[in-house]
């Protein structure tokens, strides 16, 4: 295992690029990932993780258990280990664990490979990294395994990762320039799509029991304009008991996630 101690070492530098630049991590398609369920998820999930790096305490303390790296050997993995300035500096939480990841050549799917069967989330200026990641967890989840996104915070934030639980690394993403494409992705021939509102005239979630199709999502149901909403088949929303305030766009999606997969998820 080779020694990193220098915060101005090139691969330290990168690092930090990684970290503070989103234009850096899109261009180059890396991202950093930290923490040790994390990073060993996307271990066991077969993600592109070349690089590894590791505090000698936080080797010492995975060491023997389940998430010990000597038991991928058979990965070719890079492991360096650092030193625990350098560990503060690449960490985005104030208390880290002291082993990151670079994840690699994240590529993003096609237009061309929505199909009439498929189940898509399409999520429309989402941008608290918490919900995301939350929605990109129930979207694996409940089999909705392509994410169509307008306007939402970057996917690759370190919040977005740590709240997905590891499920980006089972998930395909396309990300919308404009909102021309976005409608072009809700209007394709063949594919169905719903729009969750708050509108009187929404259909009752239960509509979407084992509907396929695209399901849309903004941040705050009313706020969906009307250009998207138009270009939708449906309009659904969820019945909340003595009309209390709409649900959180994280708790929404899952609820209407399941209802669209609910007789195809194998529950015990």
């Amino acid at each position: 295992m080779k020694t990193i101690e220098s915060l101005s070492n090139i691969k330290i530098k990168e690092l930090l690029k990684l970290k503070n630049n989103k234009k850096y991590r899109k261009k180059e398609r890396k991202f950093i990932i930290q923490g040790v369920r994390i990073v060993f998820e996307a271990i066991k999930q077969n993600a592109e993780i070349k690089k590894i790096f590791i505090t000698k305490k936080c080797e010492n303390k995975i060491k023997n258990t389940p998430y010990d790296l000597s038991k991928f050997k058979d990965k070719k993995l890079d492991i360096y280990r650092i030193s625990e300035n350098i560990s503060k500096k690449i960490s985005c939480v104030e208390t880290s664990q002291g082993i990151f990841g670079v994840v690699e050549n994240f590529t993003p799917f096609k237009k061309d490979r929505i199909q009439k069967n498929s189940l898509i989330l399409a999520l429309f200026k989402i941008n608290d990294p918490g919900n995301l990641g939350t929605l990109f967890r129930s979207a694996y989840s409940f089999g909705f395994e392509q994410i169509v996104l307008y306007g939402c915070c970057d996917i690759y934030n370190e919040k977005v990762i740590r709240s997905s639980m590891g499920s980006i690394f089972n998930l395909s993403f396309l990300e919308c320039l404009d909102t021309k494409t976005f409608v072009e992705i809700l209007t394709l021939e063949e594919v169905e799509s719903f729009a969750a509102t708050v509108s009187k005239n929404s259909k009752n979630s239960s509509f979407l029991q084992n509907k396929k199709g695209i399901l849309v999502l903004l941040n705050k149901a009313n706020d969906l304009p009307r250009f998207v909403v138009s270009n939708c088949n449906h309009e659904i929303k969820i019945q909340i008991k003595n009309n209390f305030e709409s649900l959180n766009v994280s708790c929404a999606g899952s609820i209407l996630m399941y209802e669209m997969n609910r007789d195809n998820l194998n529950l015990v």
